[in-house]
């Protein structure tokens, strides 16, 4: 497997792969986190970015219609639980049929579109130092690092980055192993690993290993098999209120010392922790309405829509996957407080007047 963290950036190749510190996800889940009093956890896409990451990185390449076809050709094929297979080969495709490198796909993912006053957001509360910040995303790593490193973001999540992560290996290495892996076993590898045999051109390989898998898995009904956020979230605030004691180099539980959480999210995904972790001190940022249309051809910085005319794409999902697990199985209402946002001004307008009410 590559060193993605030992390879320096060279001039013309783009952003320099993501560092340890950003693949969260891979570091031990026990390690202990600052104690603090607020704790706001992000959602990536189509929250800290504008984008589905996993479509606006094969996109830059191959064009919107094209990515389109060929993930719902694989998805039919496949079945929607190997989503990250699919982009995983997407993405070898793309290194196969343009010669790309490693750095042109993470430059690639550096570029994604966010909203600036979404950017302000997360800067208002990495300025309060009662604040923690971490994002808990279905995206991975290698996309999340590099597009948080070339933006100068990545400081701010002092509680961590926890998503699946993704792995570049050497492409005559990875060959051989899957190859032989295929004659022995009569498949395609660990179905874990969401790998297949590539015999494509590129250096590199990539491919991504399940969230989940740094547990053991989940049993949550209504989450896919990679991922659990309140699995995670979980596992964060544990880390959270809990203190080591000096003297006998022992872990104690403060539990009563929990973090206030303060949710920002917009998939359906997103409902699991509103519905099963979030308390009555908590707030849910929901993201509503619509997402612009053509969001992966654009770049970098974007302020809001002047026109509403331009949300003309998917419904965000947090909202109505609570209302249809409360119409369909009797599920409860969020317990927590809940407010919605579309536009980047809204939600740093909401943000700023949670950091008011706790400094007041």
């Amino acid at each position: 497997m590559v060193n993605v963290d030992a390879v320096t950036r060279r001039e013309g190749q783009g952003p320099t792969p993501p560092s340890s510190p950003l693949s969260s996800s891979s570091s031990s889940s026990r390690s202990i986190l600052p104690p603090i009093t607020t704790l706001f956890v992000w959602d990536f896409d189509w929250t800290i970015v504008n984008c589905n990451s996993d479509e606006y990185v094969p996109s830059h390449f191959l064009g919107d219609a094209e990515t389109e076809s060929r993930l719902r050709d694989m998805i039919i094929a496949r079945g929607h639980e190997r989503w990250h297979e699919c982009v995983s080969d997407l993405v070898n495709d793309c290194v196969a049929e343009f010669g790309l490198t490693l750095y042109d796909v993470l430059d690639a993912a550096s570029s994604m579109p966010y909203l600036t006053d979404v950017r302000g957001a997360i800067e208002d509360v990495g300025r309060d130092i009662t604040c923690g910040q971490a994002i808990i995303s279905d995206g991975n790593d290698s996309f999340i690092g590099a597009f948080l490193t070339k933006n100068g973001m990545d400081a701010y999540f002092t509680h961590g980055v926890m998503t699946n992560m993704g792995r570049w290996d050497d492409n005559d290495q990875y060959v051989d192993e899957k190859v032989d892996e295929a004659v022995i076993g009569g498949g395609g590898g660990d179905a874990g690993d969401n790998t297949r045999v590539t015999s494509g051109k590129g250096k590199h390989v990539f491919r991504v290993v399940h969230q989940s898998s740094i547990y053991g898995g989940h049993t949550s009904a209504h989450c896919p098999p990679n991922l659990c956020k309140s699995q995670v979230l979980l596992d964060i605030l544990d880390r959270t209120t809990e203190t080591t004691n000096t003297t006998t180099k022992t872990t104690t539980s403060t539990r009563k010392g929990r973090p206030r959480v303060v949710y920002v999210g917009d998939g359906s995904n997103d409902a699991c922790p509103a519905l099963h972790v979030l308390n009555e001190r908590d707030v849910l940022l929901a993201r509503d309405g619509r997402r612009i249309c053509n969001p992966n051809s654009m770049m970098g910085v974007q302020l809001d829509e002047e026109d509403d005319s331009a949300l003309t794409g998917d419904e965000f999902g947090i909202l109505p996957t609570i209302e249809r697990r409360k119409k369909k199985e009797g599920a409860r209402h969020p317990r927590c407080r809940v407010q919605t946002w579309n536009s980047g001004r809204q939600l740093r307008s909401l943000v700023r007047d949670i950091l008011n009410e706790a400094s007041s």
